[in-house]
């Protein structure tokens, strides 16, 4: 991923599933800076538009160039 940094930003993404068949599996995403760490969780359905609206930004500024 490229933060416009000079440093390394590491981020993992997993899809987890609960350990209750009835709830529904989970993505987690982590980025690493140095030692910290940042967590994120999200829904299969949040996760779906977060990937439509940065599909959609990416696309917006290739238009753009």
């Amino acid at each position: 991923m490229d933060t416009d940094r000079p440093n390394a930003f590491i981020v993992e993404a997993v899809l987890a599933q609960a350990l209750h068949p009835a709830a529904e599996p989970t993505v987690r995403m982590t980025g690493m800076e140095g030692g910290a760490a940042t967590r994120l969780f999200l829904s299969i359905r949040q996760a779906r538009i977060l990937r439509y609206r940065l599909a959609n930004l990416l696309d917006m500024t290739r238009a753009g160039r």
